[in-house]
């Protein structure tokens, strides 16, 4: 019989268009949520049928040692033949790897049309000794688990 053991949140990795980023000390992934429309029809029974609605994808928010990471994630990307537009970045797909024991790929989230839409800083505090750590939030269009 195979023995099947939860996968541990401690071990990831991120990619942004296909190429392995720098490491994370934390990914927070928002919340994916659907509406629920009432719909009755006339000729209906006395009761309410319950249909999907829009689905709603939280964002998703990367934290990590400082190393001035705002404004490369903000730069406009040329497509192949193009000049880069002004403004935010072009919406990329990224991808969080979550990695098993032994460092084998176990679980994938594909996010499809992420852009930067928040830039936080840890608190500076002239009597602690804790590594500033800046965090990007991203806008995400959808995702997608793949195992």
């Amino acid at each position: 019989m195979q023995r099947f053991d939860p996968v541990s949140n401690c071990r990831f990795r991120l990619e942004i268009d296909g190429n392995d980023m720098a490491r994370f000390s934390e990914v927070i992934i928002g919340a994916a949520t659907t509406d629920v429309i009432d719909y009755r029809e006339g000729s209906d029974p006395m009761r309410v049928r319950k249909l999907p609605g829009l689905t709603k994808y939280g964002n998703v928010t990367l934290k990590r040692g400082i190393i001035r990471w705002w404004n490369a994630a903000r730069q406009p990307r040329a497509k192949p033949g193009r000049r880069p537009s002004k403004g935010l970045a072009l919406p990329r797909d990224v991808r969080i790897v979550l990695l098993d024991g032994r460092g084998a790929d176990a679980l994938r989230w594909l996010f499809r049309g992420a852009t930067p839409v928040a830039y936080h800083l840890s608190r500076l505090n002239a009597l602690g000794n804790d590594t500033l750590i800046e965090s990007l939030e991203l806008s995400v269009a959808s995702f997608e688990l793949h195992k």
